[in-house]
């Protein structure tokens, strides 16, 4: 028999790693709740703690539920921004806003799948 091919998971586009699917959306409001994490004000908005411009994924540790005036104040306020920033730095590790192909590219994780992404995610949560 033919030897297995041993071709490299394909990534998706930067595009389509930094938008909120239903599942991020879902998973973010199950993690940290359906309310504002700094006033508990209700109706909210997912924010990218790091920006997509700025690399940011779509993962739930870098998805923050804030309501409309945190949120306007997350995107003029750069103090505010970056104490947002710290807060999961801290709670996450350094690698909070990185998907498991970002992870993968940088050497981390030996292979792109859920379950490497998740067992790294989790060791650096303990540090």
């Amino acid at each position: 028999m033919f030897p297995k091919p041993n071709h490299k998971r394909r990534k998706p586009k930067r595009g389509q790693r930094g938008r909120i699917t239903k599942t991020d959306y879902k998973d973010a409001l199950d993690w940290f709740g359906d309310s504002c994490t700094i006033c508990n004000n209700k109706p909210i908005e997912m924010h990218h703690v790091i920006f997509r411009s700025a690399g940011g994924r779509n993962g739930y540790r870098n998805l923050m539920p804030l309501c409309k005036s945190c949120h306007a104040k997350a995107h003029a306020d750069r103090q505010f921004a970056d104490h947002l920033r710290e807060m999961r730095q801290e709670a996450y590790g350094d690698h909070f806003f990185h998907d498991m192909h970002d992870l993968y590219d940088m050497g981390l994780i030996d292979e792109p799948t859920e379950q490497k992404f998740e067992a790294f995610m989790q060791k650096e949560e303990r540090k």
